[in-house]
């Protein structure tokens, strides 16, 4: 099955270990989860906002959902890419990255990670109007490094 047609946000290239994979050599499904992370990190480092730095200003962004849907499985040394979609506000306090996961031309898993902001309770507050405005630099291409 081809990518879909849309561009991606942000791409992020991985190159899978032996230690992610089973005994057959294919990716462990477990290990998607850490590519979806990996490349969420690489987007923020990328326009100069590291995670540390957010976390150092008090701001604490959990995943609290991840959906995956397998096509087909990537192996031992593949080179695949992890494409972030879109990112997108759902309402005052809940937001998400759809991701496409493929090797070349070819889609290997679509994915969703949903996140909210808390305090330091663990309770979910509204997204701070800074990170609506980061977002929105994002999605607009304005804060992206130029390809």
């Amino acid at each position: 099955m081809p990518s879909s047609k849309r561009s991606a946000l942000f791409s992020h290239d991985i190159k899978v270990r032996y230690a992610e994979t089973d005994q057959m050599g294919i990716v462990h499904h477990s290990v998607y989860v850490v590519y979806l992370e990996a490349a969420r990190t690489e987007l923020w480092d990328a326009i100069g906002y590291p995670y540390a730095k957010l976390e150092k200003e008090g701001f604490i962004v959990p995943v609290v959902s991840v959906f995956i849907k397998y096509l087909k499985p990537a192996y031992y040394g593949d080179i695949i890419t992890v494409d972030i979609m879109d990112l997108v506000v759902d309402g005052r306090i809940r937001f998400h990255y759809e991701y496409e996961i493929t090797r070349g031309n070819e889609l290997l898993a679509t994915a969703k990670t949903e996140h909210v902001f808390v305090n330091e309770k663990f309770r979910p507050i509204r997204i701070p109007e800074k990170f609506l405005k980061i977002i929105e630099g994002i999605k607009s291409g304005e804060l992206l490094p130029k390809k």
